[in-house]
């Protein structure tokens, strides 16, 4: 990283770090926010420091008070133990009240005040009680009637996470939706551990971006601790992450969903190549009674069974979890195919070698039926079709590639045909 955005960077997240510290104070919920932030930060200095004390007049008539108090009891759940009974009856008096009215004036429109609460009752709230319940349905009830907006709506989604201990499909994200606030929002939210969000590896490194490159131009700006503090660990945790990749830049590991199919494609095309050198093996073999010498024995593509052995081999140098997974399809009478697949990136790659009964017709026909097996029946989101057509036999593979590919939101399939004549 260049040092003078590198300066840069550790003068903006000094900066965001002295705002914060001047401006937390209780209980208002975004500085119990914020505190809860830092406290997941091992390497901040207050991250360790004790919590400030309850302010003595204060209950919790409010909905924010509440969400500032369960903020603080994530930190340590034997925060002030006094008003641990007090908390779920003020909480359940709050919910009590119209929860979404048309002035929009109601704790339900502010979604840090939702997620404090929700990290309140997780703690002092069985999950089969009814304020458990109650709170649980009013979350989901967020979604459909509060703010739709991208950022209230991935906390919400966070929040029932949270209480339902279950992944839910985040909100979808557009590209004229991604604003630093948003960017900074998605990161922090990849970084949690205590509730997984399922968050694509892509999306991560677009925010990833995001954030470093509207910080890198001071095009930022933030109205409270909350903002300052997720925005202040999403720049440190993206920093560390970059660097910690171009430390393990010669790693041929895939880091990303996208990285894989890009790699695997990669594999495909060179597949000839490979399969051209493995016939040039050294002539080093003794004939008995004469003087020449053979070559040494290696394996030959003749048909598929060859040939998935070979990419399943290649596959193994670059994937630690690599399936071979047998289904019947429909046009293979009662005999299994052998397909790979790669739970960590959920791409299935179908490898297939064209014969003499095996027309340009009937490859396309095959890759129908196998493409619409895994979009429909199975849980991945990649098919990579690789036709090894060493004959070249197809006469026009680069149509066949184009007609049968296709992308959409939940899947995708990519065809290689090669080598490819002209």
């Amino acid at each position: 990283m260049d040092e003078r955005l590198s300066q840069s960077f550790a003068k903006t997240a000094a900066d965001l770090r002295m705002f914060v510290e001047q401006n937390c104070p209780l209980p208002n919920p975004e500085s119990g926010f914020s505190l809860f932030l830092r406290s997941l930060n091992v390497d901040d200095r207050t991250g360790n420091a004790p919590l400030p004390p309850w302010p003595s007049d204060t209950n919790f008539k409010y909905p924010q008070t509440l969400a500032c108090f369960g903020f603080l009891l994530a930190i340590d759940p034997e925060y002030q133990q006094r008003l641990h009974s007090e908390w779920p009856t003020a909480c359940e008096s709050v919910l009590s009240r119209d929860l979404f009215p048309i002035d929009r004036q109601s704790f339900t429109f502010r979604p840090i005040e939702v997620l404090g609460i929700a990290y309140g009752i997780k703690r002092l709230a069985g999950p089969a009680s009814p304020l458990h319940a109650t709170f649980l349905a009013t979350v989901r009830n967020c979604l459909t009637k509060a703010n739709d907006d991208v950022k209230s709506r991935w906390l919400y989604r966070f929040a029932e996470m949270l209480l339902d201990d279950t992944p839910c499909e985040m909100p979808r994200l557009s590209d004229d939706s991604l604003t630093l606030d948003v960017a900074a929002t998605v990161k922090w939210l990849a970084m949690q551990q205590s509730v997984v969000a399922p968050i694509d590896p892509d999306l991560v490194l677009a925010v990833e971006d995001k954030i470093l490159k509207d910080v890198a131009i001071g095009k930022f700006e933030f109205q409270n601790a909350a903002d300052a503090t997720i925005l202040l660990s999403s720049l440190e945790h993206s920093i560390e992450r970059r660097l910690r990749s171009r430390l393990n830049e010669t790693s041929i590991v895939p880091a990303t969903n996208r990285d894989a199919l890009r790699l695997i494609e990669r594999l495909c095309r060179n597949f000839p190549l490979f399969a051209r050198q493995l016939q040039k093996r050294r002539k080093d073999v003794k004939q008995t009674g004469t003087t020449e010498r053979l070559p040494r024995s290696t394996i030959e593509m003749v048909d598929e069974y060859d040939v998935q052995d070979a990419f399943h081999a290649i596959l193994r140098l670059f994937f630690d979890d690599v399936r071979a997974e047998p289904w019947t399809p429909s046009y293979a009478g009662n005999q299994n195919r052998i397909d790979f697949v790669l739970p960590d990136h959920k791409i299935a790659i179908e490898v297939k070698h064209t014969g003499s009964r095996l027309t340009q017709r009937h490859v396309a026909d095959q890759l129908i039926i196998d493409s619409r097996y895994y979009r429909h029946e199975t849980d991945y989101t990649h098919l990579i079709c690789f036709v090894y057509d060493p004959e070249l036999r197809l006469k026009n593979a680069v149509a066949l590639e184009k007609d049968l590919a296709s992308e959409d939101h939940d899947f995708s399939v990519s065809v290689v045909v090669c080598p490819q004549g002209k």
